[in-house]
């Protein structure tokens, strides 16, 4: 586990820069990749995220 929950102070922060840092038609193609692969992950019975979100972001 990471030690960062999304109570603490930097989880916010982190989804914010990684956001700003990106234009907005980039975060939109990432969102809708990502949401159509939990959808294929989720239709062979497997877990579409198995680690957590800050271990995604490092």
């Amino acid at each position: 586990m990471s030690g960062i929950t999304n109570a603490h102070p930097l989880s916010g922060y982190t989804a914010r820069h990684l956001l700003d840092s990106r234009s907005e038609n980039t975060v939109k193609k990432y969102y809708y990749s990502f949401k159509k692969r939990v959808q294929f992950i989720c239709a062979h019975n497997f877990v579409a995220i198995p680690a957590a979100p800050i271990h995604v972001v490092i």
